[in-house]
């Protein structure tokens, strides 16, 4: 959905399905959060106007809506 160090211009409602939330470890990404369908993410990246913290990825087959 959109990869760390990107920018911040959505936040994301995740209409069906789930998000994971992650930023890269030493041998593979950790997950920081999961983030399950009628839920938003991306809020805090814009409201602080910085470039993406972490790396949004759909889980599982997922409809998500930018605004």
């Amino acid at each position: 959905i959109y990869e760390m160090g990107g920018a911040s211009d959505h936040i994301y409602l995740i209409r069906s399905g789930s998000v994971t939330l992650s930023v890269p470890g030493a041998n593979e990404d950790v997950i920081l959060n999961y983030v399950p369908g009628g839920n938003y993410f991306g809020e805090l990246d814009v409201i602080a106007g910085t470039e993406r913290q972490q790396t949004a990825r759909a889980a599982i087959n997922t409809s998500a809506l930018g605004a």
